[in-house]
């Protein structure tokens, strides 16, 4: 397992790079100071004092307005030291003492200017209402950067009122968040391009050492296909067995293996081809099996990132996910309006956001997603090739989709309201159009599966959904928008509402499948209870002993939790209280324990510590392993121990075989492995006072 850096960073920044700017409002600003105004340094008047030494300084302060276009006027008064540019939203709206072009943070002011009194400027708020694509009932953002005059330059100030006909959307001496460590990074987000899927929104789950099919958009003479599955701290080869272009679709076709000894993660997606490059995040979870007894998570309405009412409904969000995370479900379907509004900013932090989960998430469109128009929920989660006008649409208009867990199938349809009157001749005022009705009976039929689930924002033809579901032995359909909790039955179809994300109210719901049936469906009120993880030192591969602690306020178990313990590299390996060691995976800085841990009401220690070092004694006695490498059959001589246990690892830390031999002052122990796939391996051999470990390695 390596870890590619030189890879990434093309990643990150190559032809396909997006990214997000201090300037607008979906800028994530979490780890900025804050501070009143008066802001700067040198004068003694500020009310919060900077450090000084910085060429430039940057602010950022929300305000909310109900609609732009109500007002006549719009400007601000600005107290600055010595010069600076403001911005709405990431428009320009007013400079002063700076010169022309987009300045940065080696931009000096043209003049000293001291900050002694309040200047006004105007905004031309046509313009900034014909720029901004959003002026209704939207929390909104002022950003300005603050500039020194020189190097030598002694003092700096800022402080800044906003005013609309007069009324006072921003008053003097606000609190403000505040930048000083240099250039604000830019924050990378990840459109559509090269793959088409899986997406992060539409992921594949596999068994590892079998298939799955990866789409791309290309052209047909594209050649050199390859691909990889990588974490933050290793990566996997996946192979590709075919690959051919279909040419009625417009689009390359990969048939890619995973390798057996793949760990059990959730993987990003890389495709490289002749000289183009893309990764797709949380894109693949590698699984052992497909369980029968099982939970997955129904989540709803984020309206990220807010909600007609001012306030950042991101954080509701994110704290679900966190405790999304430790309980561990096979996957996530999230059922449509994840954005309040289909604008570009929403729909990047909205990804931001989705790629903090370390679980499977499956979207489905819901009104506020698309209401407006598609173009910028496609470019983040979909295909423009949807679009009627497109030259490679193939007849196709909504983001439907299905996948199989085990004996359960799950289908997502697109619910859609077209309040915004986009492309009218094909969608329509609403969703289901009878493309999508003729798409989801014949989805429905052609699978096999004893469970059948539709997964969808709302049903906004009354009832089509219902009557499709049970014409066609549907067992669950799960669904949102109305923003409240409610079960019911419709002959034997279970019908589940959940409420929304954010908010006091905000709830997720734990479904909970045995066999094909659906045996439970808690809500989990997230801002009322909640679970948490915390360790007792930093848990980044440099304590040989760490103690998480685990606090669940629900009144539920979870019985598939998952920790992660990152430790050294350890010949004598570690041991763990309180969970199931899954896995064990060996990076050049670190091994990384996976834990199982079933999470009961209350709190939940579980422990990882380094066995104790082999002794001197130990290990000067004689041991011989032959041959090494091995076909298959590999010999064990010792002498002068008994009670030996033997246990042959993976690379992820599964046991492969065991042996036990006792009460015998010397031995021979023959270990036949050729029905193991090739590889390395690592033989525990142990006594109960000593341990010592030896790799094997098995060749064809």
């Amino acid at each position: 397992m390596k870890i590619k850096v030189i890879f990434l960073v093309f990643i990150l920044f190559g032809p396909y790079s997006y990214a997000l700017n201090w300037t607008q409002g979906a800028y994530i600003d979490s780890s900025w100071d804050t501070g009143f105004a008066e802001l700067g340094f040198g004068d003694g008047d500020e009310n919060t004092v900077l450090i000084p030494g910085n060429n430039t300084y940057y602010f950022r302060k929300y305000f909310y307005v109900s609609d732009l276009e109500y007002y006549n006027s719009l400007s601000i008064d600005v107290k600055y030291d010595d010069g600076f540019v403001a911005y709405i939203n990431g428009v320009e709206i007013a400079r002063a003492n700076m010169p022309e072009g987009e300045p940065d943070y080696n931009t000096y002011a043209l003049s000293e200017h001291e900050g002694i009194g309040f200047e006004t400027f105007s905004i031309d708020l046509q313009a900034l209402i014909d720029t901004l694509r959003y002026t209704e009932s939207y929390e909104m953002l002022i950003a300005v950067d603050v500039h020194r005059v020189s190097p030598s330059d002694d003092d700096l100030s800022f402080d800044l009122q906003l005013l609309a006909d007069g009324d006072i959307l921003i008053e003097i001496s606000s609190l403000w968040k505040y930048y000083q460590n240099g250039f604000p990074e830019l924050i990378v987000t990840d459109p559509v391009t090269l793959v088409l899927k899986p997406l992060p929104n539409i992921p594949v789950i596999q068994k590892r050492g079998e298939d799955f099919l990866i789409e791309c958009d290309a052209p047909m003479n594209t050649d050199d296909w390859q691909s990889v599955i990588q974490t933050e701290w290793f990566d996997t080869t996946v192979n590709i067995l075919s690959q051919h272009y279909d040419q009625w679709r417009h689009r390359w076709i990969l048939e890619v293996n995973i390798p057996d000894a793949t760990p059990l993660e959730l993987y990003d997606l890389v495709v490289t081809a002749d000289d183009v490059c893309d990764t797709v995040k949380n894109a693949v979870k590698v699984i052992d099996e497909f369980k029968d007894s099982y939970y997955f998570v129904h989540l709803t309405d984020p309206h990220l990132p807010e909600h007609y009412s001012g306030y950042n409904t991101v954080p509701f969000l994110e704290e679900a996910l966190n405790e999304i995370n430790i309980i561990n479900p096979e996957f996530i379907l999230l059922t449509g309006d994840l954005i309040n509004r289909s604008y570009e900013d929403q729909c990047e932090i909205a990804q931001l956001v989705l790629f903090n989960s370390r679980v499977p998430i499956f979207l489905t469109i819901g009104n506020h997603d698309v209401g407006d128009m598609k173009w910028f929920f496609w470019k983040y989660f979909g295909w423009n090739r949807l679009y009627s006008e497109h030259p490679q649409n193939d007849g196709i208009h909504t983001q439907n989709y299905s996948f199989d867990y085990g004996e359960c199938h799950f289908t997502a349809v697109e619910c859609y309201q077209n309040y915004g009157g986009f492309d009218w001749s094909t969608y329509g005022w609403c969703s289901l159009i009878r493309e999508q009705v003729d798409w989801l009976e014949a989805d429905l039929l052609s699978s096999q599966k004893p469970f059948k689930c539709i997964f969808y924002h709302y049903d906004f033809t009354w009832d089509q959904i219902f009557d499709i579901a049970s014409d066609n032995s549907v067992d669950l359909l799960l669904w949102g928008h109305l923003h409240y909790n409610n079960v019911s039955y419709y002959g034997d179809i279970l019908s589940i509402l959940t409420g929304e994300t954010y908010g006091y109210n905000g709830v997720y719901r734990l479904i909970r499948i045995d066999s094909t049936e659906v045996v439970s469906y808690p809500l989990l009120e997230h801002q009322r209870h909640d679970i948490t993880l915390h360790f007792d030192c930093s848990n980044d591969g440099t304590q040989h002993e760490i103690t998480a602690t685990i606090v669940n306020e629900y009144n539920e178990t979870f019985e598939n939790g998952l920790i992660k313990f990152f430790v050294p590299v350890s010949v004598n390996g570690y041991e763990v209280s309180g969970g199931d060691i899954i896995q064990v995976v060996e990076t050049p800085e670190f091994l990384i324990y996976y834990i199982n841990v079933i999470i009961p009401q209350g709190t939940s220690i579980i422990t990882i510590s380094e066995i104790e070092g082999i002794s001197e004694s130990f290990s000067q006695k004689a041991i011989s392993l032959y041959p090494n490498p091995s076909c298959g059959i590999v010999n064990l001589r010792y002498t002068g121990y008994k009670d030996i246990s033997i246990k042959l690892y993976d690379l992820c830390g599964m046991v492969m075989n065991r042996v036990k031999v006792s009460n015998r002052g010397e031995g021979e122990v023959i270990l036949k492995l050729g029905n193991l796939p090739k590889g390395i391996y690592f033989l525990s051999i142990e006594s109960p006072s000593y341990r010592r470990i030896e790799k094997i390695v098995l060749i064809r």
